[in-house]
């Protein structure tokens, strides 16, 4: 499978290891759903797109364990605060394109884009 679409759903909560079986996929489509967390969720090597747009994401820091080839990160109208230092760790040091549009940014650290 190279491609996962489940957006416009009702999710709220993905298991940790619910995509530890789609090594071979690069993309993952969860747009519009409720998703609140998803700490340690991706973690396939070759996973190069993630869309998270429109759900209930307040931190991504714990999102990404293990060094992938992450390119392109859609986080908008989610209702992120704050983004911490390691949100964007150098397990994501091929990201290309980062939207945060819309979402209620009150503060972002000096180092968070390092």
């Amino acid at each position: 499978m190279r491609a996962i679409h489940l957006a416009q759903n009702k999710l709220i909560f993905l298991h940790p290891v619910i995509f530890d079986g789609c090594r071979k996929s690069n993309k993952i489509f969860l747009q519009k759903n409720f998703i609140k967390s998803v700490d340690g969720l991706f973690n396939i090597p070759g996973l190069q797109e993630i869309n998270l747009q429109v759900n209930k994401l307040t931190s991504i820091e714990n999102a990404f364990q293990q060094d992938i080839n992450l390119q392109f990160l859609h986080l908008s109208t989610n209702p992120s605060e704050k983004m911490s230092r390691s949100a964007f760790n150098s397990n994501v040091k091929h990201l290309r394109t980062l939207t945060l549009q819309n979402c209620e940014l009150k503060f972002l650290p000096p180092s968070v884009f390092r």
